[in-house]
């Protein structure tokens, strides 16, 4: 293999510079606890924040992470036995005065309650929730009081809210099929089933058939036919409802503005071929008569959320995405919800459009669309002699957002009546985060704020509101020290304010601070990183560092998330308060040597940490999850300088994890390794070389460095074999390894009990006191 280079660089940086002074007599301030970091109150994923529209009002959700009730049936790894969303687990819906800063728990923690919204007059309040025994809609109205809207199961997978008519009268949101379990639920979308137990293993045979002759999806990739749901409208006032669709895959649904009408977005199946397409069908459904029409159909899209509605309701917007045979495509369409073929308004030379999923395409009043791409913002014509044209450009940064009211209208939010868009972005040198005004006549910039702050722009719901008469923004904000909060702020937008203090015992906790380190790879490009310091850190002192990489990703733009890599178990300050450095490095992959790609970059980045004169070469340990664990492992049989090592989810063998194949039949590794993020550029048979050459499972000979495997027994996405084979075989070479298998869980330790959280915690915090704290003995070669 062609690593030699990275490791003689990281190798003669180790040698030129020798072994540096330890922390030995310096005073470490009060480390934070693992019971602190796990206790910490969080934002519930994949549910939004959302304002009224007059701004009075925010409603959010909040977890409890010692709340979280996992099960270890893996069939029930999406929703639990309620029906409720893993997501929605241990999570309260509190609403907040963005005035006066009062706050209430609106659901008092009884039962698991998320994914709250406002009606369109802001007085009432929508919600999923747990706390009748099933997963169901509930309903806070005007005078505080709950009760439940409906008594059909709430399809609990996630991202999918419930949306109201614009009159108000009516809430629309996605059931489990009618006639359908939650059993049968778990059946469908789980992919593992319990052990056979002897009482029905005696009732006969227990075979489980796979017939690749009906099977065609699941040999592509995850099956869809646990995603289906029923589509019901319910009205407020009685409590009575009606199924629009049954049987569908919705993943976006939008009412019309006159209200006469909902689009839907829904899954219809894969694409086969080199790369395995996710295809959609765009409806839209008659309210008053119950009709469908299908606008467009095998819409190449990844999640299938970028439309929106024109303002006067005549056209339909949507970007075509995804992987396919001849790349990203990236361009936009319009079509009449009257019928008739989608017209495409993207002629000619275009940036790809569909970088960002869950985001839709914005409108102004003359039927114009905005849309970005990295630096740019275009704006694209609607009309037949219109011609898409860059708009504004930030140089130097990528665009995040535009800002816009919640709820996916449509409209961009605009404090001046439609004369200006808000976007927010990130400086691509400095990862500093800011907000712009664009003056749409004009085209020029203005910036409102520029800070080292983090958000997120990925699913805007989640971090972003405005309110509808453009007085108003709210945003989850957060820095390497300081958690996440929502903040407010006026027109103005840099007048932002606290709004929310989830946790304030972080307040008396000593912190690390983040640093960006830059350096070139060794072919020569530009690569950075968020090294996080040790609190307390003294300029010249050398520290130990733990390595966290992740191979393909830009880690350095998280630089200034919270502990660089999120609450919970993954908050990296609980190792920079005890004397750590914690270095997150880009690092780029191509098609055909990953392995190569990740110790080519990661290597040179801690060789650089060296050379600054802030790393301890011989106290360098190094960590990974899922495809972070894949780039541990590949690490350490390419160097020798780490002397600590833990793999977390992590695969080593390409060539087995190709043939992985779930209970329900699905095999969901082969698209990762042709097409997606595995990098292997085709098919086992024909890159045979390419998969042994990148997997660290053939090397394992080469290992020098102890390691700490831990995994869950029922991970759904890399099966629990993937960690057994690594122990095994490093096992029977005789080199130092452990293995922690919980048993279970699944995929991440986010999501796992609070009692294996913590086990975890302590295990990873003492597997690199053990081997990073004490000197380096004599003769070591490291």
């Amino acid at each position: 293999m062609r690593v030699r280079r990275a490791r003689a660089l990281v190798l003669g940086a180790v040698v030129a510079l020798g072994a540096a002074a330890a922390l030995r007599g310096q005073a470490s301030p009060e480390p934070l606890s693992p019971e602190g970091v796990l206790d910490a109150l969080e934002f519930a994923q994949f549910a939004p924040i959302d304002l009224t529209p007059s701004g009075k009002w925010i409603a959010y959700t909040i977890t409890d992470p010692r709340r979280v009730v996992t099960d270890p049936d893996p069939r029930f790894h999406s929703f639990n036995r309620q029906g409720m969303s893993i997501f929605g687990l241990g999570a309260d819906v509190w609403i907040a005065d963005t005035e006066t800063g009062e706050a209430r728990n609106v659901t008092g923690g009884q039962g698991n309650s998320h994914d709250p919204v406002w009606s369109p007059d802001g007085r009432s309040l929508v919600f999923y929730s747990d706390r009748g025994g099933k997963a169901n809609l509930w309903l806070r109205t005007p005078d505080g009081k709950l009760r439940r809207l409906s008594d059909r199961i709430v399809r609990g997978i996630g991202g999918q809210v419930a949306r109201w008519t614009p009159d108000g009268k009516q809430v629309l949101f996605p059931a489990l099929p009618a006639g359908m379990t939650i059993e049968q639920a778990a059946d469908l979308l789980g992919t593992g089933a319990p052990p056979v137990s002897p009482a029905s293993a005696s009732k006969g045979p227990t075979v489980t058939v796979f017939d690749a002759r009906k099977e065609t999806e699941k040999a592509t990739t995850l099956s869809t036919a646990g995603m289906v749901s029923d589509l019901v409208l319910v009205d407020v006032a009685d409590g009575s409802s009606r199924v629009l669709a049954r049987g569908r895959r919705p993943a976006w649904c939008q009412f019309s503005p006159d209200g006469r009408s909902v689009a839907v977005s829904g899954m219809k199946d894969y694409k086969a071929g080199k790369f395995f397409q996710a295809q959609f069908d765009l409806l839209v459904i008659d309210l008053a008569t119950g009709t469908s029409r299908a606008l467009a159909t095998d819409i190449p899209q990844e999640f299938g959320g970028q439309a929106s509605w024109s303002p006067d309701g005549k056209w339909l917007a949507y970007v075509t995405g995804g992987d396919s045979e001849e790349g990203k495509k990236g361009d936009v369409y319009v079509v009449s919800p009257a019928g008739g073929s989608p017209r495409l308004v993207t002629p000619g030379a275009h940036p790809n459009f569909s970088g960002h999923e869950y985001r839709e395409p914005l409108w102004d009043s003359s039927d114009d669309l905005y849309l970005f791409h990295d630096e740019e913002l275009w704006r694209v014509p609607t009309r037949d002699d219109g011609r898409p044209a860059v708009l504004a450009r930030i140089a130097g940064s990528k665009i995040l957002q535009i800002l816009a009211p919640g709820g996916q209208i449509g409209r961009f939010w605009s404090p001046d009546s439609g004369k200006s868009l808000t976007l927010f972005a990130r400086e691509d040198a400095t990862k500093k985060v800011g907000a712009y005004r664009v003056d749409l006549a004009s085209g020029k910039l203005s910036t409102l704020f520029l800070d080292e702050r983090y958000i997120d722009g990925y699913a805007p719901s989640l971090t972003f509101d405005a309110s509808a008469d453009g007085q108003k923004i709210a945003f989850v904000s957060e820095d390497a020290r300081h958690a996440p909060d929502i903040y407010v702020a006026g027109p103005a937008v840099a007048d932002a304010k606290r709004l929310t203090h989830l946790n304030p015992q972080f307040d008396r906790a000593s912190m690390g601070a983040a640093r960006l380190v830059e350096w070139r790879g060794l072919d020569g490009d530009v690569l950075r990183g968020a090294l996080l310091l040790p609190a307390g850190y003294a300029e010249g002192k050398r520290y130990p560092v733990i390595v966290y990489p992740y191979g393909g990703s830009s880690r350095s733009n998280t630089i200034f998330q919270f502990g660089l890599s999120g609450t919970g178990t993954e908050n990296m300050q609980i190792f920079a308060s005890r004397g750590y450095a914690v270095f997150l490095p880009d690092s780029k992959t191509h098609v055909g040597s990953p392995m190569r790609d990740i110790a080519d970059g990661v290597l040179s980045g801690v060789a650089k940490l060296v050379d600054l004169g802030i790393a301890d070469p011989d106290r360098l340990g190094i960590m990974g999850h899922s495809y972070g664990g894949y780039s541990t492992l590949s690490l350490i049989t390419q160097t020798k300088i780490f002397r600590a090592a833990i793999s977390r989810a992590g695969l080593a063998d390409l060539t087995g994890a190709y043939g992985d194949l779930l209970s329900n039949g699905t095999a969901m590794n082969i698209q990762w390794a042709e097409g997606g993020q595995g990098n292997m550029g085709g098919p086992l048979w024909e890159f045979r070389s390419r998969y042994i050459e990148n997997s660290p499972w053939f090397y394992l000979d080469r290992v020098e460095t102890p390691l700490l495997i831990i995994h869950g027994s029922q991970d759904t996405r890399v099966p629990a074999h993937n960690a057994d084979e690594v122990f095994v075989g490093l096992r029977r070479l005789g080199k130092e390894v452990v293995y922690a298998r919980y048993d279970g869980e699944d995929h991440s330790e986010l999501y796992w009990s609070y009692a294996n959280r913590l086990d975890y915690l302590k295990r990873v915090i003492g597997w690199f006191d053990e081997h990073l704290k004490a000197p380096a003995p004599k003769g070591s070669g490291r």
